[in-house]
């Protein structure tokens, strides 16, 4: 794209969008309230969230952290078993 004239700027904002539409159109299958709470290595990308943001109509929250979100509840998850008596894994 770039050997046609394309302004690199818009080939990465294409990849975002096409990125963009297609988690959208998964969320779009469950129920979505605003605000949206964003997590994972992917929220850190201020541009999706913004865009996820634009294609819902919604208010996404980003936690500092997102990253650590899924480790944060299945440590959790870890917590609430052992303390309820579940410490074996489940098979």
């Amino acid at each position: 794209l770039m050997a046609r004239g394309h302004n690199p700027q818009d080939i990465a904002l294409a990849l975002h969008l096409s990125v963009v539409k297609r988690s959208v159109s998964m969320l779009k299958r469950v129920a979505t309230e605003s605000p949206l709470v964003f997590s994972g290595g992917v929220a850190r990308n201020r541009c999706v969230a913004t865009l996820v943001a634009k294609e819902l109509n919604s208010t996404i929250l980003i936690p500092p952290e997102p990253d650590l979100i899924g480790a944060l509840g299945a440590a959790l998850h870890c917590r609430q078993r052992m303390l309820s008596g579940e410490s074996r894994a489940q098979s």
